[in-house]
């Protein structure tokens, strides 16, 4: 190779350095950034950025998560509890043993159907009264049977001889009541004679017709006598009119012995007028009167005495009839009593019988829901655990045991949906030891509220949380507890990062 020979004229140093070859680091460098630059633009094309809306939440616990909670002290029977294991609603997780309950509730439901049979034998008893039918099966109710056949027994025997004394009575009143009417037919028939007596004397003495009915029998008498024969003689015509009127009566016992042996005197003295005349007619008539007002009496005072008899029978027959009733009243008062009795005690039994299952029911602790197990406190068979211990929580599936409750202030809450994706930042979990949680929106409030601690006006936005326990970089396990405060970040658009920067230097719209 022959070496190029150039005038030392024509050498400068702008033309020394660019035909002079470059450092190979500067090239590297250079290559370097390049692809730098390439590959920036393609990770910022391709890339996204979150954009966020921010709020401040707190921890919650879920309404829908069931707390497992031991109702009665005694010892662990048998125990499926696991932590994570999935059950059914109804499956039993755990027993408390109860044998002494077993029997306590063999004895109490032998006792409470005791009572209750008999209970409804004494209810049926009363509707056999009620119904007056024995609904009893001699067969199976042989004691209840016997009971009522011996109830119905007394009971026709007081209504046999209920209805004895009434007929007697009733006979007894019936010829009272035909007694009576006789007696006050013939007070009136005396007080008609009486009156018409009383005129004929008055008209004996005067000597002239003062009868007020000139028809009667007694005015026919004083015109006979006043005309002499020839009224006698129409005079006796009444008389065996009378006479033989009084026979047909007393034929059928119509008229006393004394009124019918009165006409027939009445008669013969007719007869006798022509003899006897004013003298003698005149004393028949004082005579009559007398026995009129005598007979008047009588029989006013017999008819007294069957008024009172009468009054006393009624009395008698409602008295008999108030007996019977009160016979079968009070049976049914002795046997509402006993049924109040019973009812008592089968309410007490049945209460006692029901409180005794209820403890047994209690014993056994079943799955409230369908979920996911939780164990609270470690249990195992053989433990004596306390009542109202909290033993583990049923989490629904596909649910968590926490809530987040986020306030979302006016300016952040556009955008926001339900099913939204959420990052945690707890104030108590360090972000850089700890991380953060994720969860989605599960539900947004239709009116804002104003922030007591913040003083702005915002939305409550409920969050859930993936999960109750994270670790640190150490392996080192933390608990969420209610109450926790967080920083909130709902993903509300994700955005490729080359367009977000264009759109920060106004590149872009």
């Amino acid at each position: 190779m022959t070496p190029v020979i150039k005038d030392i004229r024509e050498v400068t140093d702008s033309k020394e350095v660019y035909e002079s070859k470059p450092h190979p680091f500067l090239t590297i460098f250079i290559y370097i950034i390049l692809v730098s630059m390439i590959l920036a633009g393609i990770w910022m094309y391709f890339g996204e950025i979150d954009i966020v809306s921010k709020g401040r939440g707190v921890v919650r616990p879920n309404e829908n998560v069931s707390m497992i909670r031991n109702k009665v002290q005694g010892e662990i029977a048998s125990c499926d509890l696991e932590e994570g294991k999935n059950v059914k609603k109804g499956d039993i997780l755990f027993t408390i043993a109860h044998d002494d309950l077993e029997i306590k509730r063999l004895q109490a439901e032998e006792v409470f159907k005791d009572t209750e049979k008999r209970l409804s034998l004494l209810k049926k008893f009363k509707s056999s009264i009620e119904q007056d039918i024995n609904l009893f099966s001699q067969d199976t109710e042989i004691e209840y049977y016997q009971r009522y056949v011996k109830y119905k027994q007394d009971y026709m025997s007081l209504s046999n001889n209920v209805n004895i004394e009434n007929k007697t009575d009733e006979i007894a009143t019936t010829q009272t009541k035909f007694s009576k009417e006789g007696y006050q037919e013939k007070v009136n028939e005396y007080e008609n004679s009486y009156e018409q007596l009383k005129q004929y004397k008055q008209s004996i003495e005067k000597g002239q017709n003062i009868f007020k009915d000139k028809q009667c029998t007694y005015a026919l008498d004083f015109n006979n006598y006043l005309i002499k024969i020839n009224q006698l003689e129409r005079n006796i015509v009444d008389k065996q009119f009378t006479y033989n009127l009084n026979s047909e009566l007393k034929e059928n016992d119509l008229v006393a012995e004394k009124e019918y042996e009165a006409s027939k005197e009445a008669l013969e003295l007719a007869e006798n007028e022509l003899i006897q005349l004013k003298t003698a007619t005149l004393k028949s008539v004082q005579d009559e009167i007398k026995q009129i007002e005598s007979n008047k009496k009588l029989a006013e005072q017999e008819m007294n005495k069957l008024i009172i008899d009468d009054g006393l029978i009624q009395t008698n027959v409602e008295q008999r009839e108030l007996a019977l009733k009160k016979y079968k009243t009070d049976a049914l008062v002795e046997i509402y009593n006993q049924i109040e009795e019973q009812e008592a005690l089968y309410q007490s039994q049945k209460r006692e019988l029901e409180s005794t299952q209820l403890a047994i029911a209690n014993c056994t602790i079943k799955s409230p829901i369908d979920g996911t197990i939780h164990i609270t406190q470690e249990v195992s068979t053989g433990d004596l655990i306390a009542s109202g211990t909290d033993i583990a929580t049923i989490i629904p599936i596909n649910d968590t045991m926490y809530k987040i409750e986020i306030f979302m202030p006016n300016s952040e809450i556009a955008g926001l949906k339900i099913g939204d994706q959420i990052k945690y930042k707890f104030d108590a979990l360090p972000y850089k030891e700890y991380g953060q949680l994720e969860g989605a929106i599960g539900n947004i409030s239709s009116d804002a509220k104003v922030s007591d601690a913040q003083g702005i006006s915002g939305y409550i936005v409920e969050g859930s949380i993936s999960n109750e326990t994270v670790y640190s970089y150490k392996n080192e396990p933390a608990e969420i507890k209610i109450g926790m405060t967080c920083e909130a970040h709902v993903i509300t658009e994700r955005k490729k990062i080359l367009f977000y920067l264009l759109e920060k230097i106004n590149l872009m719209d």
